[in-house]
């Protein structure tokens, strides 16, 4: 078996993706402005047993996905690319695969979770699984709310399972766009949920600065 890398940009940042060959094993966000730093990588490498090698390109498609939801599109991941789910096994890997199944702009509950997955009652494994879920964004683990409807929180940024609810939410609802330029790329992305023109990056800080209105820049128009 051998193992490839390339990284994938996000409106949070570049991201990790590793490949097997039998489709996608690990897709991460670093906590760092670089997702080149060495310690990202050595801990898929400590996970496979190996050490990915670097393959430019590889992420292309994924690349033309992120690039697609991100500018609005229902995409629903693991229909277009294969997911190799050697990293997680057990209830988790049950729950991470139900998850896969909630469409877009729909949310279910920790306990629905459970319980579709085979285990009534285990909310809390549910949420375990969200945590240590090795596919950042491509498993809607931001659809996954408490049971009483409010945001969970998978991680150290639920601001972007926030963001993600929104741009879900405000599509189709004519909501005014704004652009941010992500690596190579610029995409157009409604406002938040609350009215706000601002997204938190990975430092915690407002983006306010990194986001501008389309229609002063004239770089986009808002989506109709």
């Amino acid at each position: 078996m051998t193992f490839r890398y390339d990284f994938a940009p996000t409106p949070f940042g570049d991201a990790l993706a590793v490949f097997s060959d039998e489709g996608i094993v690990r897709f991460d966000l670093s906590e760092s402005e670089d997702p080149r730093v060495p310690w990202l990588l050595e801990g898929v490498s400590h996970q496979l047993r190996a050490v990915p090698e670097p393959d430019p390109g590889a992420a292309d498609e994924l690349a033309h996905l992120l690039s697609d939801y991100f500018d609005g599109e229902p995409v629903r991941f693991d229909r277009h690319i294969r997911l190799d789910w050697r990293l997680v096994d057990g209830f988790a890997l049950a729950a991470l695969q139900t998850i896969c199944s909630i469409e877009w702009g729909q949310t279910m509950s920790y306990g629905e979770v459970a319980i579709l997955a085979g285990h009534p009652g285990a909310a809390r494994a549910v949420g375990t699984a969200c945590r240590i879920t090795p596919f950042s964004i491509i498993v809607p683990v931001h659809r996954v709310v408490r049971s009483d409807g409010s945001a969970g929180q998978s991680g150290a940024h639920p601001e972007r399972m926030g963001f993600r609810l929104a741009l879900e939410a405000n599509c189709g609802r004519q909501a005014p766009s704004w652009t941010r330029r992500v690596g190579r790329r610029v995409h157009t992305l409604p406002l938040g949920a609350d009215g706000s023109d601002a997204v938190r990056d990975d430092d915690g800080d407002d983006d306010t600065g990194d986001i501008v209105d389309a229609t002063k820049r004239g770089t986009a128009s808002p989506r109709k």
